[in-house]
């Protein structure tokens, strides 16, 4: 009796640590990543909202715009952070001309390439305005390069107008590119939320 008690609890247990999650079991959407593929937009880090752009004709001088506050600097350190700890492979890395967006993109990726593709429809001509909602869907159809991510750092308008998603300032949106050159949205990432992604 004894015996066939000890069986039966060895075999119990051996159940339930079968099931059990593994804490080192991969996200399916990192293993996604990692193999490259996505275009993943960010709306640029948090901003001081006390302060304004008030020089809109001239982007290189950061001291009259809004920046990056320490809350920007600390959620751009995390994404670049996230991004290195689960080895997601990131290729181009293009951003609005507004130096909140370059600093966003410098911090977490090391790079940025300014474009004013992508620059803010604030204050601009309808025609303008729309050229650039136009250039951003492109970009989010875009096949990144191979075995990479492409990154986007721009506005909340911008990107609102252009896929219907409204971010939060430091939040991401990642697309797969289509083969009919659309771009099919996969998932939302709040800027605290890529520490908390399973690498393996």
């Amino acid at each position: 009796m004894s015996k066939i008690c000890g069986t039966l609890l060895l075999c119990l247990t051996l159940v339930n640590a079968c099931a059990v999650p593994s804490k080192t079991a991969t996200d399916p959407f990192v293993e996604q990543l990692q193999q490259g593929g996505y275009v993943i937009f960010f709306r640029h880090a948090a901003t001081d909202h006390s302060q304004q752009d008030t020089d809109k004709k001239n982007l290189t001088n950061c001291d009259t715009q809004r920046r990056l506050n320490d809350l920007g600097k600390q959620q751009a350190q995390a994404i670049g952070e996230g991004f290195k700890a689960m080895s997601i492979p990131v290729g181009d890395v293009v951003t609005s001309h507004y130096c909140r967006c370059i600093n966003t993109a410098k911090i977490a990726f090391g790079k940025a390439t300014p474009t004013m593709d992508i620059t803010s429809i604030q204050d601009v001509t309808p025609e303008v305005r729309r050229q650039r909602i136009d250039n951003l869907r492109q970009m989010l159809a875009t096949e990144p390069k191979p075995n990479t991510n492409t990154i986007l750092v721009a506005h909340k308008w911008m990107f609102k107008d252009a896929s219907g998603i409204l971010l939060e300032e430091g939040e991401a949106a990642i697309f797969k590119p289509q083969a009919h050159g659309t771009a099919h949205f996969i998932r939302r990432v709040k800027p605290e939320e890529w520490k908390n992604l399973k690498s393996g």
